[in-house]
This record gives C-alpha cells, structure tokens and sequence, in this order.
C-alpha cells in the first residue's frame, strides 16, 4: 500500500490524492468572493434605501436604479469569478446594456419634463396619471 504524505489526505469519492494546499486554497478563494458578495450586497442596498427615502426627486431616483445595476453587476462578476464560470461576466455584460439604454430614455424623459415644467420633481407631475 503506498504511503501518503502528512501534507496530504485520501479523497474517498473521487479515490484521488489530494493535498491540504488545495483545500485552503479553495476556502482562501470562498472567503473572498464571499467578501465581496457582501460587498455587492450592501451596494445594492443603497440602491433600495434610496428609492424607499427618495419619493420627490427623479434624477436622485434613477441614480439609486443604477447603484442597483451597479450591484447586481458585481454580483454576477463575483459568482461567475467563483465558480469559473464565464456566464457571470456576459450576464454583467448584458445587464450594462440594459442600464445603459434604460438611462438614457430616463434621462430623455427627464430633459422633457424639465422643458415643460422647470422642475425634475414628482409632486409637480402627479396630474399626468400615466
């Protein structure tokens, strides 16, 4: 019977060798991707916190969407970096997309009502009921 390493301990579902580095190499890198999603997490909820508290201001109210697209993105690229996987990254890459073009017809919306009214906030728009 071959003699294993002190270093090194039996996998018994793969029956393959495998050493103690590898294993807290992989924690290590779990460790900080959950750093991170943490991290993400808390963006993202400025975002909501933002939106909850801000009820008069348009432009404040797209900022907190994109802080939430800005959370979400990071999120996709942490799990997709965690997992090896490239479908993280181009999910993050279409959510750009879609942020990019939802910013820009809000911000087209936004110049229109500042045309019409000279104001950006809600309570001067609530008779448009649309």
């Amino acid at each position: 019977m071959k003699r294993l390493k002190p270093y090194q301990n039996y996998n018994y579902y793969s029956l393959t060798l495998v050493s103690n580095v590898d294993c807290v190499s992989a924690i290590m890198h779990y460790d900080y991707v959950m750093h991170n999603l943490a991290f993400t997490y808390f963006i993202f909820l400025i975002g909501i916190t933002g939106i909850i508290y801000n009820n008069k201001n348009f432009f404040l109210t797209m900022l907190s969407i994109e802080i939430m697209y800005l959370g979400l993105t990071l999120s996709f690229i942490m799990i997709g970096s965690g997992t090896s996987d490239p479908l993280g990254q181009i999910y993050a890459l279409v959510l750009l997309v879609v942020a990019a073009a939802e910013s820009a017809i809000g911000l087209g919306i936004l110049i229109v009502l500042y045309r019409c009214g000279r104001t950006i906030e809600f309570t001067d728009y609530e008779d448009l009921r649309g």
